[in-house]
């Protein structure tokens, strides 16, 4: 197999084809074991769980995730809120 997907992406290389080499490389690799594919299933639902069961669930998530989750509201968004003056339909203020 290693042997065919070498071919594939020398071809694919000679012809500038260079998504088809990176393709017959990671095939490669994939036939040396080099790459794993891990898929983990979980069943249940929300529904099943208790609220305190959720909510440190929640709590896990955002800590786990903190690097990559911001729930802070930006300034620039709360500055393009209008105001009341602003969103009056009375044309005379």
């Amino acid at each position: 197999m290693q042997a065919i997907a070498k071919k594939i992406r020398e071809g694919a290389l000679r012809k500038g084809a260079w998504s088809a080499a990176v393709n017959a490389e990671t095939n490669r690799g994939k036939a040396a074991g080099l790459y794993i594919d891990r898929k983990i299933i979980k069943t249940g639902k929300l529904e099943d769980m208790s609220e305190q069961e959720i909510e440190a669930k929640m709590k896990q998530i955002l800590d786990d995730y903190a690097q990559i989750i911001d729930v802070t509201p930006s300034k620039s968004s709360e500055s393009s809120l209008p105001n009341d003056e602003e969103s009056s339909s009375d044309p005379q203020k």
